[in-house]
């Protein structure tokens, strides 16, 4: 949406900067509507797959948003794979920073991280990592109590690294969740903080990070176990083509069952209810 609105950005005194030319040989990503990750991959403690600016990328990208009368909007997930944020903070020190979170209770966001991992395993066509517990609770867990997972669910922890590194004028935290949400949905939600209208802007007609559905997973699963590894990658190469036609693979991806989940939700109960008290959000419970 961003990258889209450009012209009613500049109207509003806003913009979604580019990146600086490089004279080295870029993924895709850098002219994209993604490339904000890539400034982000510069600050990350995480294993990131995008391309980092270099010394002189990162000078000259932070030289053209100090000379520019636009406020610029720089938004990216990859910002969400830092520990450390003084390095940040250190190329921020000379402009007025405005912070927008949005935080996803620790239960449904794991999920959500599992599934995802699980669909770009599928695109790759990757069936060597289906064994007997993939897509199980038990594996599941196994992926949230990774130390960086672990690490990532505590908001409260995320929120004091921000206002302490980078000290920002204005910090909007914000709960994921489409009830919650302005106009139900993330991108209204953004421009409501911004103060901009959504109906200005050029947002996508669809949702641009599907999921894929376990009822899929599964198949993909019972066909390696039970058939052949051949067969599951012919299996999921069939489903990768059909999704590239625009065929809807997305679905129910929750794994936990209620007595796991109210465990899960109880491991951060303290840290929610600070959360609460500190920022006014409410991460609720239940299902």
């Amino acid at each position: 949406m961003l990258a889209r609105s450009g012209e009613y950005l500049g109207s509003c005194g806003l913009e979604f900067p580019i990146l600086p030319n490089s004279q080295e040989k870029k993924g895709k990503v850098w002219n994209s509507p993604f490339r904000h990750n890539c400034v982000a991959a510069r600050y990350a403690d995480y294993n990131t797959v995008f391309d980092k600016l270099t010394n002189e990328e990162t000078k000259s990208f932070w030289g053209n948003l100090s000379q520019n009368s636009l406020d610029s909007i720089i938004s990216g997930e990859s910002f969400s794979r830092q520990i450390d944020f003084s390095s940040l903070a250190r190329d921020l020190e000379s402009f007025e920073t405005e912070v927008i979170v949005y935080i996803r209770r620790q239960d449904k966001l794991i999920e959500s991280l599992y599934n995802q991992r699980n669909k770009l395993l599928a695109q790759r066509g990757d069936s060597s990592v289906i064994h007997e517990q993939f897509l199980t609770e038990q594996e599941l867990l196994s992926f949230m109590n990774r130390p960086d997972h672990k690490r990532g669910l505590n908001f409260i922890d995320l929120l004091n690294r921000i206002e302490t590194s980078l000290k920002p004028h204005k910090l909007h935290v914000r709960k994921f969740d489409r009830n919650c949400l302005a106009g139900g949905d993330v991108t209204a939600d953004f421009c409501e903080i911004l103060g901009i209208d959504v109906a200005r802007m050029t947002a996508p007609s669809e949702e641009a990070n599907r999921s894929i559905g376990n009822e899929i997973l599964k198949s993909w699963k019972k066909v390696a176990l039970e058939n052949s590894r051949v067969e599951a990658d012919e299996f999921i190469w069939e489903v990768n083509r059909e999704r590239s036609e625009g065929v809807d693979y997305s679905g129910d991806y929750r794994l936990f069952s209620n007595r796991v989940r109210a465990q899960v939700l109880e491991q951060f109960r303290e840290h929610n209810a600070a959360l609460l008290e500190r920022y006014g959000v409410d991460l609720g419970s239940g299902n």
